[in-house]
């Protein structure tokens, strides 16, 4: 019994070292934001339809690396409001990201990754009523904070990750209010904004 312990003891650093080394032993990935179209699979052809275009990729070197990713986010909607006005929003998100971060082995195919992200962001809403009156507010700003992220491994290609993000913005917000097209007040300000995220995307990633 005592000699079986010590095997045991001995070889799982062997074994655990083996199974870190196939987890990294692809160099590349791509990965696709897929949480939208499950969103619509599980409810059945729910009623958002904001075209969400989300992507990555990565370069992994031994436990570090480095990723890039892009997401384009636009809508437009119209409704009647209850005052009988008709009433259309559009909005538009875009934001790049570029990121540092290392990968830690938690068992055999559940991956943790940690590590500093660059962003920056641009954001538009514009609103506008069939009386004249419209609203345009635009966001662009730069900054950077922790990233986690938790990838379990479905086979060697291909995996599944979710993220959590903490970012400080510093940027320049403009509001401005029209009427026919003519500017009635219009507001410049910097601001800092705190912008968080819960594990509540899904990454589809593939690895070549």
């Amino acid at each position: 019994m005592f000699r079986k312990i010590v095997i045991v003891v001995f070889l799982a650093p062997i074994f655990w070292h083996c199974s870190a080394q196939d987890a990294f032993k692809r160099k590349f990935d791509i990965g696709v934001n897929v949480t939208s179209m499950l969103a619509n699979v599980i409810s059945l052809g729910g009623n958002d339809d904001t075209p969400r275009y989300n992507l990555s990729f990565r370069i992994k070197k031994d436990r570090s690396g480095y990723r890039i990713s892009t997401n384009i986010s636009y809508n437009k909607d119209s409704e009647i409001g209850t005052d009988g006005v008709f009433l259309q929003l559009t909005e538009a998100d875009y934001r790049v990201k570029l990121g540092y971060e290392k990968y830690q082995v938690l068992t055999g195919r559940f991956i943790l990754a940690y590590g500093l992200d660059a962003i920056w962001q641009r954001t538009s809403s514009f609103s506008e009523a069939g009386n004249g009156f419209s609203n345009d507010e635009k966001f662009q700003g730069i900054g950077g904070g922790p990233a986690f992220r938790f990838e379990y491994k479905l086979s060697d290609r291909v995996s599944l990750m979710t993220e959590t993000t903490l970012y400080f913005l510093l940027g320049r917000k403009t509001d401005e209010l029209s009427l026919s097209g003519q500017s009635l007040n219009k507001s410049t300000n910097d601001t800092v904004q705190l912008s968080t995220q819960i594990p509540s995307v899904l990454f589809l990633n593939v690895h070549f």
